[in-house]
């Protein structure tokens, strides 16, 4: 029998909210009390990739700027670019258009009609999506789920809570997000919408599902390399520290599993972090279930996801162990992101020859920008 596959991300302007920007009326609720929708920075005429970089510590920027991009990520292999992984921020003022551009590049990568199972890309939109990147997903062929009417917690963003806060008690080791919001305690979340990634596992439909956040950059096929040959649960980790990365991973759909992960949400029945420059996001929160083996159900043990299916910083971009996945886009493949844009734009994504035979090489153009 023929397994149903799916590709899926969230595309939302809800995101990268501030402390002073929190609001509790949010999805539903916001729609219920005619809230405007939290307002992205606007896309701009001139959309090109930028030189701007994060974690070069080691190459000054003047040599940067001189660098060709094979000869960046040649440097970046050597160590000499830091050990963060350089980025192109050229897409990092708006989350819509990175994730339309994320959208394209597993598109394209992703076998044509003669594989020997159905291969769906689907994205969650609520109601801060604009509507122009709606319709270009649309049209691109993505599935569009809208999540506008999701219920967020009672405590979730809770902006009443410095005067209770000051008059309780500090909290104990072990308290939960909804007995600290009892006691008045605030949540915060600069991401609501990262939250949306827990109905990855209701789309039960689909056998098995690649999760990617929208600031990812498929250059591999990601359901030859990673789809099919990677067991659900899995995740970028590490076991000491208890990380989990879920920025990509590989799940098994299952209603009763997404129920279990809806009440403890809803509950808030898991540890509270007090942090008002980023707050909890849904990452936090599956660190907390998988590592504590909260679920039952088919696809909750936890497996370790290769590094080169979503790589930071790990240097998979060696010619020995191809990286298939980044998680942002590195400073050499800005211009790759660019071709993405244009092809998104044009409706033109799937199977793009052009863009699946990208090389350096053949743009000449892109070599000084």
């Amino acid at each position: 029998m023929t397994r149903r596959l799916a590709v899926v991300t969230g595309c939302s302007g809800k995101d990268r909210v501030t402390w002073d920007e929190r609001s509790s009326a949010v999805g539903a609720a916001a729609l219920a009390a005619g809230k405007t929708p939290h307002l992205e920075l606007p896309e701009g005429k001139a959309r090109c990739p930028t030189r701007k970089s994060t974690g070069v510590n080691q190459l000054p920027r003047a040599a940067l700027h001189s660098l060709a991009p094979l000869a960046l990520r040649a440097a970046w292999l050597r160590g000499e670019l830091g050990n963060e992984l350089p980025v192109a921020d050229g897409w990092c003022t708006n989350r819509t258009v990175m994730c339309l551009v994320s959208a394209c590049s597993m598109m394209n990568v992703t076998r044509g009609p003669n594989r020997s199972q159905s291969v769906d890309h689907v994205t969650l939109v609520d109601e801060d999506t604009p509507q122009h990147i709606i319709d270009m997903l649309t049209r691109l062929g993505v599935r569009v789920i809208d999540m506008s009417a999701v219920r967020f917690p009672a405590y979730f963003n809770n902006v009443t809570d410095s005067a209770a806060a000051a008059s309780t008690p500090a909290l104990l080791a072990g308290t939960t997000v909804g007995q600290a919001a009892a006691l008045g305690r605030g949540f915060f979340s600069s991401l609501p919408n990262s939250w949306y990634k827990l109905w990855a596992f209701n789309l039960t439909e689909y056998d098995k599902i690649l999760w990617h956040d929208a600031d990812t950059l498929a250059i591999g096929d990601v359901v030859e390399h990673v789809l099919e040959k990677t067991p659900a649960f899995a995740a970028r980790m590490h076991a000491k520290s208890r990380y989990l990365n879920s920025g990509v991973m590989v799940l098994k759909p299952d209603a009763n599993v997404f129920q279990q992960l809806w009440r403890i949400w809803q509950e808030g029945d898991f540890p509270y972090t007090a942090d008002r420059s980023y707050g909890v996001d849904d990452q936090i929160f599956l660190q907390h279930i998988f590592y504590a083996h909260r679920l039952n159900g088919p696809g909750t043990a936890l497996h370790a996801l290769h590094p080169c299916h979503n790589d930071k910083q790990s240097r998979c971009s060696d010619p020995d162990r191809r990286v298939v996945i980044y998680h942002k886009t590195p400073l050499w493949e800005a211009g790759r992101e660019l071709a993405l844009y244009q092809a998104a734009v044009a409706g033109n994504c799937a199977n793009n020859a052009a863009l699946q035979r990208w090389r350096y090489a053949s743009h000449p153009e892109l070599v000084a920008w």
